[in-house]
């Protein structure tokens, strides 16, 4: 923070502006009276439920007083802040450089409120520890529900072979530590992106590599594959049953008769 600013805020009550922001993919509208300072705005509403959707998600570090913590970030361009858990803040005893209210614009045209968010700068570190980038982020109890993360597949190979690797690759979902909004991951971006199909996209930030897209629905051929072969192993096993194959006990056939 501004040493002036600091100066300011012993010496007068802050000055409130009530600035509401809406924001989209491609439309921006800022509307500002002088009564309360307020900032709307879209955060993750494009989480799925669902496991063939992929949303961009990294792994990186946070190097502080000596200790290292990994850290599973999701990239999410429908934010117009970035966010820290409010739980891995205290963790990591980071000290707040401020404070601002936010009144969230949430899916379906519900407004949040207004909520008080602690501000920080977080040195965040990619996987290797080759590039640190200092990170304004503000304190959140949630971010949002557990993410899939890159499952196994052919499109792993695909990666492979171009020489991209991703750090965020496994079976089932986790939660997020960090979300990364508009306001900082434009600036991550390296302009690199490769295309595997018409529906999955990789993209490169300055932390690492990341997936987003549709995963082919043939990925789902390994539970269906599953599922038979518990079948047929059940079939087989049956034909150890004398009963089965047509062969009963006498005592009964004769009480059937």
């Amino acid at each position: 923070m501004c040493p002036e600013l600091l100066q300011k805020e012993k010496t007068t009550k802050p000055e409130t502006h009530d600035s509401t922001k809406i924001s989209h993919a491609n439309l921006s509208v800022s509307t500002t009276t002088p009564e309360t300072s307020k900032v709307a705005e879209h955060c993750l509403a494009n989480v799925s439920g669902s496991p063939e959707i992929l949303l961009k998600t990294l792994m990186a570090q946070i190097k502080l007083q000596g200790k290292t913590r990994r850290v599973r970030v999701v990239i999410d361009d429908g934010s117009v802040r970035s966010y820290i858990l409010k739980s891995l803040a205290e963790e990591l005893n980071l000290e707040p450089l401020g404070q601002e209210p936010l009144v969230h614009a949430l899916f379906g045209g519900i407004n949040s409120g207004r909520i008080n968010h602690q501000r920080y700068e977080v040195p965040l570190t990619d996987v290797n520890g080759n590039v640190t980038c200092n990170l304004t982020l503000l304190d959140q109890s949630t971010i949002c529900t557990a993410i899939s993360k890159v499952p196994l597949g052919s499109w792993l190979d695909i990666l492979q072979e171009k020489k991209i690797r991703l750090s965020d690759v496994g079976t089932g979902s986790s939660g997020v530590d960090i979300l990364l909004g508009s306001d900082v991951a434009s600036t991550l971006m390296t302009g690199k992106t490769c295309r595997l199909n018409p529906g999955l996209l990789a993209i490169e930030y300055t932390l690492g590599w990341t997936l987003m897209g549709t995963v082919p629905r043939n990925h789902t051929h390994n539970s269906t594959t599953t599922m038979v072969s518990l079948l047929n192993t059940e079939s087989l096993q049956n034909l150890w049953q004398l009963e089965v194959i047509g062969i009963r006990d006498p005592s009964e056939v004769s009480s059937r008769l």
